[in-house]
């Protein structure tokens, strides 16, 4: 059977071809051979492990038959017909049969006419089937538009967009919600996780960030993402997965999960830390399968706030209470808007606080600080007895958001996912307790001084370990923005820079014991007397050849240090990039310490994605489905 003919028939849109004997399946990847063409083994496969996918049968076009008669010209039309009409009078009245000549002439077939060609609208207009190949082509785009932007699979039966790809391309036929769900996602998730799997097979080392979530129907998920530097010394991120978890979450059931996808993923040898909240089972977990664990900044810097807040209680609450009235009142929130208007003020709306969140209730404050005036306007119009902040509450919730704005920047900061972060940890916590300390030498109200002094105490007490980390030091120091100048004690450096060198020597020590091609080669001279000639020259320069691994180590640590400071403001991933062949063991412990991220943010940006796939018109989806469309959502470029 010809290449064509086999790729005419269905079940090749779920079959890839690998050589002339066996065909991959695009669902669970297992080679199946089709020896001789036949596609009974593909069919076989597909009915038996992949029932619920419909192999659709190509469309039969349709010939369309042209009346020649109706091809040609009146005068041909006349004449025709004037013919046939005296030769079926003569048949008639003739006693003898006529002869073969006669009788071919009579019946003879009508003549072909030429085709007619095709007018480009006609042609755009056509609605002859297109090949598999291209139907196959316009299916993917259909699914990137419902995964990308969270879409129902029921959109596709909708009449409206059914319209619109029929005026586009009449010749395509939409596929089916059920096919969508049960063929054409496995399928484009197959081909992407091969795609992640080939990029993070490259990657020399990998940074995971995790991290838990409940959903509206009250199934657990877990997130886990990979973070790793290309060899084009770029920051890369894929999702491993957003899968549900039924276990109880204990330290033992959570390593578990995560030894078993990283060494389904090949990379369990390749970890270099991992990311996680501050949760005692989750930490626990970590260090049980012996991986380096930083906790997520944002998360610490949250607990940090909201423990100072509980100094700020009162007024707080009087806050909320302002803001859930408006945020509860149609009547109350047009009269706020109205008065804006006439006061010339921006039309900026009251937001709600979060809980999980402490930079919420900075922008729920710092939003009602700012429209001060219009609120208390519209409250002695609609709602007198809420007006309970009296003016010194007003000058200390001023003051704390002066303070807590910082706060606010450096979380936003750190939250980047395609900038290194971890190496500006020791810098920017440094730069927050000088800026807490400036405010309480600047004085103030004794509650607003205690707000500050817990302030202060939290940063000391979840902060004050962070120099042991290695994961932190190690990519300050690496990073050429700021070297020595990113640690906040000069005795963390050197116990810094000498595991550095350590970790060079044992580089290079394994680099060394690599044999090389040319010393495993044998010599092709066949003279003896020739092996000697530079006998006497590699005897003297042997002793100014560097053969110590600490030696090594040091020449290129001190050259790096030497070098002067880049901007903070440039990459510093390009900068080694540009000279990763001049410091190549140096290079290498970069990429395993920029590469991790400071936060777990990309677990909550997941999950802020998988509420809008798991909403509450979506909630019976399948853990296994909603998990393929958040995989192909992160990972499908």
């Amino acid at each position: 059977m010809s290449e064509l003919a086999r790729k005419s028939s269905a079940i090749w849109k779920h079959f890839k071809i690998v050589n002339s004997e066996k065909a991959k399946c695009e669902y669970c990847s297992k080679m199946i051979s089709y020896s001789g063409g036949g596609t009974g083994n593909l069919n076989r496969h597909m009915k038996k492990i992949h029932w619920t996918v419909a192999i659709e049968q190509p469309l039969v076009p349709q010939m369309n038959i042209v009346n020649p008669v109706a091809e040609t010209t009146p005068e041909s039309t006349s004449t025709s017909s004037s013919q046939t009409c005296q030769a079926s009078c003569s048949y008639s009245n003739s006693a003898e049969p006529t002869s073969s000549s006669s009788s071919t002439s009579l019946f003879r077939r009508p003549v072909a006419q030429p085709p007619v060609q095709t007018t480009i609208d006609g042609f755009a207009r056509s609605t002859r089937p297109l090949p598999i190949g291209k139907s196959k082509q316009l299916d993917e785009p259909i699914v990137k538009f419902i995964v990308k932007g969270f879409h129902p699979f029921s959109i596709v039966e909708e009449l409206e967009f059914k319209n619109m790809h029929k005026m586009i391309q009449p010749s395509y036929t939409l596929p089916t919600r059920k096919t969508i769900s049960s063929s054409l996602i496995p399928r484009i998730h197959q081909t992407t996780k091969e795609k992640v799997q080939e990029v993070i097979r490259e990657a020399d080392a990998i940074c995971l960030t995790t991290d838990g979530w409940t959903s509206l129907n009250n199934v657990s998920y877990i997130a886990l993402t990979a973070h790793f530097i290309t060899k084009e010394t770029q920051l890369k991120s894929v999702l491993l997965g957003c899968t549900d978890f039924h276990e109880r979450h204990t330290a033992e059931n959570l390593s578990n999960f995560l030894m078993t996808e990283a060494t389904k993923w090949g990379i369990s040898h390749k970890i270099s830390g991992i990311i996680t909240d501050n949760a005692a089972n989750i930490v626990a977990a970590v260090h049980t399968n012996n991986w380096r664990h930083f906790p997520c900044f944002a998360h610490t810097l949250n607990l940090v706030v909201q423990n100072s807040l509980d100094a700020l209680k009162e007024q707080i609450d009087k806050v909320k209470a302002i803001v859930q009235y408006f945020k509860h009142s149609s009547s109350a929130c047009s009269k706020l808007a109205s008065i804006q208007k006439q006061m010339n003020l921006p039309p900026l709306k009251l937001k709600q606080n979060v809980i999980t969140r402490w930079n919420s209730t900075y922008d729920m404050v710092e939003r009602l600080v700012k429209i001060k005036d219009a609120v208390l306007s519209a409250l002695a119009i609609e709602q007198p007895r809420l007006n309970t902040l009296s003016p010194d509450d007003w000058v200390l919730l001023q003051k704390s958001m002066e303070v807590l704005r910082l706060f606010n920047e450096v979380t936003i900061e750190m939250s980047a996912e395609k900038s290194v972060s971890i190496s500006k940890v020791m810098v920017l916590v440094k730069i927050i307790k000088n800026h807490v300390e400036r405010a309480i030498q600047n004085n103030g109200p004794d509650q607003y001084l205690r707000f500050l002094h817990i302030l202060r105490d939290q940063l000391i007490n979840r902060f004050g370990d962070m120099e042991n980390n290695p994961l932190v030091t190690d990519a300050a120091l690496l990073d050429p923005r700021f070297k020595k100048h990113g640690f906040l004690s000069r005795d963390k450096y050197d116990i810094c820079l000498r595991s550095i060198k350590s970790k060079l020597r044992a580089l290079i020590v394994a680099e060394d014991n690599v044999p090389e091609m040319s010393e495993q080669l044998p010599h092709a001279s066949n003279n003896a007397e020739s092996l000697n000639v530079w006998a006497e020259f590699d005897q003297e320069v042997e002793k100014d050849i560097i053969r110590n691994p600490t030696a090594a180590s040091i020449i290129e640590i001190d050259k790096y240090l030497n070098e002067p400071l880049i901007k903070r403001t440039d990459d510093p991933l390009q900068w080694w990039h540009e000279r990763k062949l001049l410091y190549p063991n140096l290079y290498i412990l970069m990429k395993r310490r920029l590469c991790v991220p400071a936060t777990s943010v990309p677990c909550e940006r997941v999950f802020t994605k998988a509420g809008q796939v798991l909403n509450t018109k979506r909630s019976s989806l399948k853990p296994e489905k909603a998990s393929q469309i958040l995989f192909l959502n992160y990972n499908w470029t």
